[in-house]
């Protein structure tokens, strides 16, 4: 099983108080979406947390693979216990793309790799894409980390 975790894009909250992707968080999620395609990799659905920044994030690359199916999900929060998300994994179509925050993907990635969720192992900066493979029920591997730098948008 392979699951997929991304930061949303980078993003700014406007006057209705909505926090919405920049030009830039659209281009890395353009940018992404590319390689997404031309690495041929399969992303079953898309799960985001309540926030508008993921929603937008998944809805671009959901859009630009071919309308995959997308879900909202409370236990994705920034602040949200990552051992819940522990929980749910089974439940999970292989191959789904989580959109998420810091600090909740850091701390799930720590989780996942190491047992525990205090270390950082993957820096998160926006549209950042992380690919695990599980090895064992409850053992995961980092296959590959996709950064938007690695396109030359800085």
């Amino acid at each position: 099983m392979r699951i997929y975790l991304m930061r949303h894009g980078e993003y700014n909250v406007n006057q209705d108080n909505l926090d919405i992707l920049t030009e830039k968080g659209i281009n890395e999620i353009a940018a992404l979406s590319a390689f997404l395609q031309e690495s041929k990799i399969n992303i079953s659905e898309i799960v985001h947390s309540e926030k508008n920044r993921t929603k937008e994030a998944a809805t671009l690359i959901a859009t630009a693979l071919g309308e995959i199916g997308l879900s909202e999900h409370p236990y994705l929060s920034p602040e949200a216990d990552p051992e819940v998300f522990l929980a749910e994994i089974s439940n999970l179509t292989p191959d789904t793309l989580v959109v998420g925050h810091l600090p909740y993907l850091s701390r799930l990635v720590s989780l996942l790799i190491l047992g525990n969720d205090s270390s950082v192992i993957i820096d998160f900066k926006p549209s950042t894409f992380v690919c695990l493979t599980q090895i064992r029920r409850d053992q995961w591997n980092i296959a590959f980390v996709w950064s938007p730098e690695l396109c030359g948008i800085q």
